[in-house]
């Protein structure tokens, strides 16, 4: 700085006074060259911002909650109820209460059931005896034979057959007899044989078809006899197991029995959790704002400080 020159710091402006003429030079915003810069805006408070957002989203959390445990009332008195935890980090509880009809009824079913499974205790010496004893399969009818019963058609179809065709097959070997003899021919004769040797050709053949279609009657009759025969052995094995699992089943029934139905939680919507607010998030813009603005100060004061020290080397 010239001789002559001075710098008032107060009202921010130098002075020359060089060849007795005083001039004020005004200075931006009264820095001085080389004076220090403001101070740098100090980092937030992380930390704090992260416990406020948890705890923001914990009351949040909360809320929904509490929210989503409506208590409900039913018709004849029922309720279902939620209480909340006496202390931080405790368990929601469920209290389920009956109507009085309803009570009632539970506390009969109780003394019911206790007097049900008393009376099924007695008789369970007697389900032991009757499971304990093997089973005696020697007493049901043994299984159909259906070769004998099929045989057994055959005969009775072909015995009908038979009864019928006997007497007409006799009859007409006498008649034929009789009609040869009229005719002059006797046994011996080359007539007489050939006549009686077609006749029992003619009635081997009828016998034969008497005998094929009781074979052909005897299938569907020894059919329907096995499948009777086998229904009575099942029935009979269906009744001795019915029998051997009586007193059990007895027991079932009276440990069984309608039970009373406890209220249920209607349905309903469920509540949606609110966003928390992002702490982390606006400390973080908040401080880059400043920081923004700091350094636009600096550079503002650097290049103040440059102007005037380009003026000052005019009047050095």
């Amino acid at each position: 700085m010239g001789a002559g020159t001075t710098f008032d710091e107060k009202g921010g402006q130098f002075t020359d006074w060089a060849s007795g003429v005083l001039k004020q030079i005004p200075v931006m915003g009264g820095q001085m060259i080389g004076k220090g810069p403001q101070e740098q805006p100090a980092v937030p408070d992380y930390k704090g911002a992260a416990e406020a957002e948890a705890a923001s989203s914990m009351a949040n959390l909360q809320y929904q909650t509490m929210a989503n445990r409506p208590n409900a009332y039913m018709p004849g008195g029922g309720s279902v109820e939620w209480v909340p935890p006496t202390e931080p980090g405790g368990q929601w509880t469920q209290r389920t209460t009956l109507g009085a009809a309803d009570q009632a009824a539970l506390e009969s079913q109780q003394r019911l059931g206790a007097a049900r499974s008393s009376l099924g205790e007695t008789m369970f010496g007697r389900a032991q005896t009757e499971l304990g004893t093997p089973a005696d399969w020697s007493s049901l009818p043994g299984a159909p034979d259906a070769n004998a019963a099929r045989q057994q058609a055959v005969d009775a179809t072909y015995s009908q057959a038979q009864s019928r065709l006997d007497p007409q097959w006799n009859q007409r070997a006498e008649g034929l007899r009789t009609q040869l003899l009229n005719e002059g021919l006797r046994p011996g004769m080359q007539g007489y044989d050939q006549r009686m040797q077609e006749f029992e050709r003619g009635r081997t053949d009828a016998y034969d078809t008497a005998m094929r279609t009781s074979i052909l009657a005897g299938e569907p009759v020894a059919a329907g006899e096995f499948s009777r025969g086998l229904q009575g052995r099942q029935q009979g094995v269906a009744e001795m197991l019915q029998k051997r699992g009586t007193t059990l089943n007895e027991i079932n029934a009276l440990l069984g029995g309608q039970q009373v139905e406890t209220p249920q939680m209607p349905g309903f919507s469920q509540s949606g959790v609110a966003e928390s607010p992002d702490y982390m998030g606006a400390a973080t813009n908040q401080y880059g704002g400043t920081l923004d603005q700091y350094n636009a100060q600096q550079a503002q004061t650097q290049n103040r400080n440059a102007s005037l020290l380009a003026l000052l080397k005019l009047f050095a």
